[in-house]
């Protein structure tokens, strides 16, 4: 069962030094959308991927794992952050997103098992669980080949319930693969 964070709004901008981005200004107030009591924000007019920036921010090496009474849980390392730097332009909003894969190891992998995107360069993105219940659950004496997919992107569409961050401005600007064998 996956059980995504998601950092919402302005309170998320605020911990990347983006605020300024995410609040809009009187006159451009958004407007309700008609099935959702949540304010639809449309992409900021002024944010500039070509003026940039250069921030330093902590990124993740490794997972952990854990195993409770019947699941094995999967998060990143909050002790594995190194110190990394990278550029942002000018008014976009950054955000972190972590696409995981579970599978046996010896065998391609798969689909994504889960998806976590959030506001900002925090990649305290909670913890995913893999269940019995789940085809990858390792038998006996088997083992999990995980891999998570992590990154840091800018997009000029500010931090919004279901958040769908993608736009002609949106760009990876950081990547990598963090790899772990589960026994």
């Amino acid at each position: 069962m996956r059980m995504p964070l998601i950092a919402l709004g302005i309170a998320g901008l605020a911990i990347t030094g983006c605020a300024q981005n995410a609040a809009p200004t009187p006159a451009s107030q958004p407007a309700l959308a008609a099935e959702s009591k949540f304010p639809l924000y449309e992409p900021i007019p002024d944010a500039d991927p070509t003026n940039r920036r250069t921030i330093d921010v902590r990124v993740p090496t490794k997972l952990k794992f854990g195993r409770k009474e019947n699941s094995i849980t999967i998060e990143i390392d909050p002790r594995s952050l190194e110190a990394a730097r990278i550029t942002v332009g000018n008014n976009m909003v950054t955000g972190v997103d972590m696409k995981l894969y579970v599978y046996r190891l010896g065998e391609p992998r798969n689909q994504p098992f889960g998806e976590t995107t959030s506001a900002g360069v925090d990649f305290n993105l909670g913890t995913d669980f893999l269940n019995p219940s789940d085809p990858n659950y390792p038998a006996p004496g088997h083992k999990l080949q995980i891999e998570a997919d992590v990154a840091i992107f800018e997009t000029d569409v500010p931090a919004q319930h279901m958040w769908m961050p993608g736009s002609p401005k949106y760009k990876v600007i950081w990547h990598r693969t963090l790899k772990q064998i589960l026994s």
